[in-house]
């Protein structure tokens, strides 16, 4: 299921989007979901908003991810997200992110933690 909105707040855009996803378990015997692996069911609630601060230049974003990973223990799998994009010329865009993970799947302390900083630079032509 997804959903989305587009709108303005004075002269800056808005985007608003929500998602819910389900993928049913595999079978213990037999065809597995390609989907999902695991014997439980895997689903995710997501929504977000992307707010144009300065339209056709630069935005803000926010997100949040209720989700359940299908695991039999630590199947708690949430998450928060903001970031921005920088359009430095046409087809050049410059994007921060940061993520902050929780739930049991992130008790104790992850193999590869609970946080996420990624900076990115788009070009296409």
């Amino acid at each position: 299921i997804d959903a989305q909105a587009q709108g303005k707040i004075g002269a800056m855009p808005l985007g608003l989007y929500l998602t819910h996803a389900k993928a049913d378990g595999s079978p213990a015997v037999g065809t597995k979901n390609f989907f999902n692996s695991n014997t439980n069911d895997r689903k995710a609630t997501t929504i977000a908003a992307e707010l144009g601060v300065l339209p056709g230049k630069a935005t803000l974003e926010l997100g949040y991810r209720k989700g359940d990973n299908g695991k039999a223990t630590g199947n708690g799998d949430n998450a928060w997200m903001i970031g921005g994009t920088y359009q430095i010329v046409q087809n050049v865009q410059l994007q921060l992110n940061y993520e902050s993970y929780s739930g049991s799947a992130y008790n104790g302390t992850p193999a590869n933690g609970d946080q996420l900083t990624t900076l990115m630079l788009f070009a296409s032509f």
